[in-house]
């Protein structure tokens, strides 16, 4: 009986030992599901975050920028008023964006770029927009050579034009360039060209607006009175990616629970 009682204790705690090692495989299993839920939760919250900051700073964009972009067939119109008097609304309501969103998460938004150049690169092509001070009268473009054909600028102004008003010099090929102008009344045209000038036509004529192609850079400058630039990068090659319009780097999160660092352009366009 002893030799029985024996073999029936040690029968039990094998099979205790067999249950307690199945409750501890549960266990760990429970933990690590558990882990990867509170993973899975936190970077589905951080991806919702970052998309509604994007659509936020998107729709500010849009509507307070003064600037409009397009992509077309081929084709990149970039859109902009000088002088841009929406600059100082459009700076206003990006910092209470900022202010809303570093108040209740650890993201944090720079504009110190934003405000001074808005700065815009088309993608993948690396084409640069930028000010050399946003809400004034000049626009920078820099471009990779070859990733495009050519330019073509049309300028509408506020001002009177006639067939003189056109003032242009040297030659460009690869990329091209190409200004188109309207006035108020009048209008004339410069094709592949280098260096080009607008006139009014007062005696004598004051200069109203100017773009030069010089290298790998173009350059425009609105001088007198109102000047509506549509900058149409022309030709796009090829690729294999979507195109999109994206900021200097401006967004930082930082949640240090999670030890989740990044920072990212955004996307407007």
């Amino acid at each position: 009986m002893a030799r029985v009682g024996v073999l029936y204790s040690l029968g039990f705690f094998l099979v205790m030992a067999v249950f307690l090692a199945f409750v501890i495989v549960i266990l760990n299993e429970y933990d690590k599901t558990s882990e990867r839920f509170i993973e899975e939760a936190f970077f589905e919250k951080v991806h919702n975050l970052d998309e509604s900051i994007q659509n936020s700073f998107k729709k500010i964009f849009n509507t307070y920028s003064g600037v409009k972009l397009k992509i077309s067939d081929g084709v990149f119109t970039f859109t902009e008023t000088f002088p841009n008097q929406n600059s100082s609304t459009f700076i206003s309501e990006l910092s209470e964006l900022k202010t809303t969103v570093k108040n209740n998460y650890p993201i944090d938004i720079y504009l110190n770029e934003i405000n001074k150049t808005l700065a815009l690169t088309l993608n993948p092509d690396g084409t640069k927009f930028f000010h050399p001070v946003y809400g004034g009268n000049n626009i920078t473009v820099t471009f990779v050579q070859g990733s495009f054909n050519g330019f073509t600028v049309k300028i509408t102004s506020s001002a009177t034009l006639d067939s003189g008003s056109c003032v242009s010099s040297g030659t460009s090929n690869n990329p091209y360039l190409d200004v188109t102008t309207v006035g108020s009344s009048g209008s004339c045209t410069e094709t592949s060209i280098q260096n080009f000038e607008l006139l009014d036509t007062e005696t004598p004529r004051n200069r109203l607006a100017l773009v030069n192609l010089n290298g790998d850079s173009l350059t425009m400058q609105s001088v007198l009175g109102t000047n509506t630039f549509d900058i149409d990068v022309e030709g796009l090659k090829p690729s294999n990616s979507t195109r999109t319009v994206t900021t200097t780097q401006a967004l930082e999160f930082n949640f240090e629970e999670f030890n989740y660092r990044k920072n990212g352009t955004i996307r407007v366009l």
